[in-house]
């Protein structure tokens, strides 16, 4: 396994220990209390049985293993512990804070285009006409675009002109691997008027090249030839150019001021997720967060909101900040030397120049992001580019070393009751032996609530598994003195759970259970422990059950 692509099943590093032994021994395979099938296998009828369960060494990767990508472990230069919750805060894309190009179009009236009478059938006549479109933009003062997609499209009318024609047109702004768009349509007189032309062609692989204001220029020539028909000269020609549905992959130029609003967001790092109340100190966490950007151009990002809000813990919400935190703060762009790379931009909130201290110490089961942006910020214009696949996205790490200490820390968690329930029918009583040699320097008071439904309310408390609050599943191994605070030997604790049979009966409508422990640090409230990577908590759970059987 890879102790870097570690995953988080159900709790944090404060509670595993326990659950994973109750879990372990409810959730062991069904065969094991399918008990008709093990009486006719060995073809006499015991009524009373012992069964081994479970035996697992487990580390602090086993313990926690499971099916959160995101959190992860990694460790200190000492091996020390280091619990990971990566989450996405916020993203925006160039395609929403640049929307496409809108539709562009342009209607040229050409200036009465003349045939002087005389020359033959045959014969023809040319003027030329050059044209300024400008482009309707939002602020933006373009240099060049580049398209990956899009139309151009020609319309030309006449409700006069009664002969042929031809127009050649080039577009010298609009560029393909070094050659100006160009082409030719013919104008065919038929017998009747008006006459409407209308010509598509694909911009996919142009480039628009603009001069200053936004502007490109079309190249008209009209040619007109002399036939037997009347010359009625001078004619009127209406040349409409349209740019439709254009998709870039790249805007170049001053892009302008925009304010990015990025949603408000809401992670929920499952860490705390189950801590139902208690006290915790740790040492010294970090918060990076990590702004990564490929837009083109300077960036202002404002936090607006940045909260750790806990539902059980007081004061329940803390607005993390500090002199770490720069409000607004300028974003690292790449340069146009830089185009298609992603710049980061870090900011490490420590115990230094924060409050995550605070933050974290309130066991935070969400965090809220309200943060906004602005581009452009000093309104100078100055060269930018933004790509088709540019984007901003705020990122939050948050770094829990396991230093520190809890105490009357509590944790609670729902489940369904699974097979056991299924096979108390055939018990008279069971006892649950749990074996527990542990390396962990962390103790355990565990008590298991058994709930069926009454009156509407669906967790209703039936009954208990453990008779005293106060007795350890697991006893906290001694720990050495500092700096390294390192267990030297294991603890062993040896614990039975008797379920008589008037347990057993209130438990047959029971289909869920609520999971309850008491978490304490050794030497709490005053001695810190350290969590290492070679601790162990070795774990053996039997069964031994007097069976109801009837012949």
């Amino acid at each position: 396994m890879n102790k870097f692509q570690i995953k988080i099943r159900k709790t944090d590093i404060l509670y595993v220990f326990v659950v994973l032994l109750l879990f372990s021994m409810l959730s062991c395979k069904k065969e094991y209390f399918e008990l008709d099938k093990r009486l006719a296998s060995t073809n006499k009828y015991d009524p009373n049985i012992s069964l081994p369960l479970v035996h697992s060494k487990l580390t602090i990767e086993d313990i926690v293993a499971g099916s959160d990508t995101t959190q992860i472990f990694k460790f200190d230069p000492n091996n020390v512990v280091i619990l990971v919750y990566k989450g996405n805060l916020c993203q925006k894309t160039a395609k929403e804070v640049y929307s496409e190009i809108p539709d562009q179009n342009f209607s040229y009236p050409c200036p009465l285009f003349p045939m002087p009478p005389g020359p033959p059938a045959g014969d023809s006549t040319s003027a030329n006409y050059n044209p300024i479109f400008t482009f309707t933009t939002t602020g933006e003062q373009f240099d060049s675009i580049t398209l990956k997609g899009g139309t151009l499209r020609f319309h030309l009318n006449s409700s006069d002109f009664n002969h042929q024609a031809k127009f050649e047109i080039t577009l010298p702004n609009v560029i393909k691997n070094g050659t100006p768009f160009t082409t030719t349509i013919l104008y065919t007189y038929s017998g009747s008027l008006p006459v409407d032309i209308t010509n598509d062609f694909d911009l996919t692989g142009y480039t628009i090249a603009f001069t200053p204001g936004n502007q490109i220029t079309a190249n008209i020539k009209v040619t007109g030839y002399y036939d037997a028909n009347p010359n009625t000269s001078p004619y009127n020609f209406t040349f409409e150019t349209s740019f439709l549905s254009s998709q870039y992959s790249g805007l170049y130029g001053y892009l302008g001021q925009k304010n990015i609003n990025f949603a408000k967001d809401t992670i929920r790092p499952r860490i705390f997720k189950n801590n139902f109340i208690g006290n915790m100190e740790v040492e010294n966490p970090q918060m990076i967060i990590s702004i990564n950007n490929s837009f083109g151009l300077p960036i202002n990002a404002n936090f607006n909101t940045l909260q750790a809000f806990s539902p059980v813990n007081a004061p329940n919400v803390v607005n993390i900040g500090g002199p770490g935190l720069t409000n607004p703060l300028a974003v690292g762009y790449p340069s146009m030397l830089q185009i298609g790379q992603t710049i980061p931009t870090n900011v490490t909130l420590d115990n230094t120049n924060s409050n995550i201290v605070d933050a974290i110490n309130i066991s935070p089961q969400k965090f809220y992001s309200d943060i906004s942006a602005t581009t452009n910020p000093s309104g100078t214009p100055m060269a930018n580019f933004v790509l088709d696949t540019s984007k901003i996205s705020v990122n939050l790490e948050v770094d829990i070393p396991l230093t520190g200490v809890c105490w009357d820390f509590i944790i609670q968690d729902t489940m369904p009751a699974g097979s056991f329930i299924e096979d108390v029918k055939e018990m008279k009583w069971a006892k649950f032996r749990i074996f527990a040699e542990n390396w962990f320097p962390v103790n355990a008071i565990m008590q298991i609530y058994f709930t069926d439904s009454v009156a509407g309310n669906k967790y209703h408390i039936a009954d208990s598994l453990i008779t005293t609050t106060t007795d350890k599943v697991v006893d906290a191994a001694a720990q050495g003195l500092g700096p390294d605070f390192r267990v030297a030997s294991p603890t062993i604790k040896y614990t039975e759970v008797l379920v008589d049979n008037d347990k057993l009966k209130k438990l047959e409508n029971c289909n869920n259970m609520i999971i309850r422990a008491i978490m304490n640090t050794a030497n709490y409230p005053t001695g810190k422990v350290r969590i290492y990577n070679d601790y162990i908590l070795d774990v053996k759970l039997s069964v031994q059950a007097q069976l109801d059987v009837t012949f």
